[in-house]
């Protein structure tokens, strides 16, 4: 156990340490287990239809915030994320989530087209965008 520095200041979401180092409550949204091919790491650029992308706040385009839409490099059931609703309960979501992802993982082809999932998540960013929210930092 390695004792931090004294305590410099507190800012809104932080704790800001003697010497500059921080201590944040805010998680990024990073898999540094995956390719830079299976999902992209950009944080000035909003995804893709193309391309599986995070910000560091935000991985998209994901069907129901849980399967990559990536089209061009991986079949729809092949790489899901779980617990990336920040604004829910995370332990009933994550078991209907776990439950979701084993019933799409043998039986992928239930889901409708690429582009209908794609255009779903454009209405869903359009409706959240009308009731003030950005889909793209709400995990900040």
């Amino acid at each position: 156990m390695h004792p931090r520095p004294r305590i410099q200041r507190l800012a809104r979401s932080s704790v800001i340490f003697a010497g500059d180092n921080t201590l944040s409550s805010h998680h990024k949204l990073l898999a540094p287990f995956l390719s830079p091919e299976l999902l992209r790491v950009n944080p000035e650029e909003l995804p893709t239809k193309v391309t599986v992308t995070t910000n560091t706040y935000y991985i998209q385009p994901l069907h129901k915030d849980i399967f990559a839409l990536a089209p061009f490099s991986l079949p729809m059931n092949a790489l899901a994320f779980v617990g990336l609703a920040v604004w829910i309960a995370n332990g009933p979501s994550d078991d209907a989530q776990g439950l979701y992802i084993a019933h799409l993982i043998p039986n992928g082809q239930v889901l409708d087209d690429w582009e209908q999932l794609l255009d779903e998540l454009a209405e869903s960013h359009s409706t959240l965008g009308r009731l003030g929210f950005e889909p793209e930092k709400m995990g900040r």
